[in-house]
């Protein structure tokens, strides 16, 4: 609300990178998620018999890889793409700097396209 009203981040540096990752985790998690089914319903119809031995405690795991994978990108993100900054008074959230000419943000880029867009498209 203060945000709102003043039309500026009053809640400081260290805040601003929390509330950009608590952005932005849910995200690549329902994006992998996706992908993780995609890639479990294309098993258990190549390999039925194989699949039937999955049980809670590879879900588990998964979503525990899932979580783990989605903090490694968005702390990724922070080193490659910038610090986030609140620099948008009408998104109310802070963001990455968006595209620069660093060295890294092509590649990290084309992956993040590659794996939480085109690898659920052609496994579907």
């Amino acid at each position: 609300l203060v945000t709102l009203i003043t039309r500026r981040w009053v809640f400081g540096d260290a805040m601003c990178f929390i509330q950009g990752m608590i952005g932005y985790i849910p995200v690549f998690c329902e994006l992998l998620t996706l992908v993780i089914i995609s890639a479990y319903r294309v098993f258990v119809l190549t390999k039925p018999f194989k699949a039937q031995n999955l049980g809670k405690k590879h879900g588990k795991i998964i979503m525990g890889i899932i979580w783990g994978f989605s903090v490694i990108f968005v702390v990724n993100a922070v080193f490659i793409m910038g610090q986030y900054t609140f620099f948008d008074p009408y998104i109310l959230a802070c963001n990455t700097s968006g595209l620069s000419a660093e060295p890294g943000q092509l590649p990290y880029t084309i992956v993040c396209v590659t794996l939480f867009g085109g690898l659920p498209v052609m496994l579907i």
